[in-house]
């Protein structure tokens, strides 16, 4: 009697124990995708993606921010592909929305500038020197949910000058001496680097940027439009011998893709 009692016992503890199936089978409940081996919730952790690919500008405007020699002036100048080169892109952790990048390939700058009133026989400022400066660049700077905010290095591979009303002569697009310009060339840069289309492999960027060179193009003494003149071109009897540099500010507009590279 005392035996049949003890198995009644036993066999209504396993009955109710928590491993047992409602249903009263003796299988065990598996734990959830949700839960550790222990009960506890899993967490989830994202996966650290590295980004690399290309970058290219559509277009760029550009104007000479600095001072203005006396009796000299300058214009807004617009040109395409103003930039390429190639893109790396590392999240500071983890399903970071914060970002080092690092941009490096070729880039240009320029402005537009009329050397004095009436130049070729013009007046009023009629008809302006385009300027184009080419360098290849190392720009690192800091991604934040889109926006960008860094620094560049350029170092200076061509300078061109002409005028577009002065195709006759043979030598109208001229080729500036790169001893002229600093071998370096510094510039603030601000901007955003915005998704636009996200799949698996990638993400496709619309790039818009400002720049500003705040340490100027050319050594000093050498702009040839950094010195006062008349209105004939002729120079200004009361230059005091202080030179003006050629610090453009410009914007660009461009488009970028950058490849998943998960670990």
């Amino acid at each position: 009697m005392t035996r049949n009692l003890v198995i009644l016992l036993l066999l209504g503890l396993v009955l109710q124990s928590p491993g047992f199936a409602q249903d009263g089978s003796s299988e065990l409940q598996a734990p959830s995708q949700d839960e550790g081996l222990d009960g506890g919730q899993m967490e989830y952790s994202a996966p650290y993606v590295l980004e690399a690919g290309i970058h290219v500008g559509i277009i760029a405007g550009g104007v000479n921010a600095g001072d203005q020699a006396e009796g000299r002036k300058t214009n807004a100048d617009f040109w395409f592909l103003p930039n390429l080169g190639a893109t790396i892109k590392a999240p500071f952790g983890a399903g970071s929305r914060v970002a080092g990048m690092l941009d490096i390939g070729y880039t240009t700058t320029g402005s537009r500038t009329r050397p004095y009133a009436e130049y070729d026989g013009g007046s009023d400022f009629s008809g302006y020197f385009h300027e184009r400066h080419s360098y290849i660049s190392i720009a690192p700077s800091i991604w934040f949910s889109g926006i960008t905010l860094g620094v560049g290095f350029n170092f200076p591979t061509k300078v061109e000058r002409w005028n577009p009303n002065q195709t006759y002569y043979a030598d109208a697009r001229h080729v500036v001496d790169l001893d002229l310009v600093q071998d370096m060339v510094m510039d603030f840069r601000i901007g955003g680097r915005i998704p636009a289309w996200k799949i698996d492999i990638g993400t496709l960027y619309v790039d818009i940027s400002a720049r500003y060179q705040f340490s100027g193009l050319y050594e000093d003494g050498a702009y040839i439009y950094g010195y006062p003149t008349n209105t004939l071109g002729d120079p200004n009897v009361d230059y005091d011998g202080v030179t003006y540099d050629l610090i453009p500010a410009s914007a660009s507009i461009g488009i970028s893709y950058l490849f998943n590279l998960g670990f």
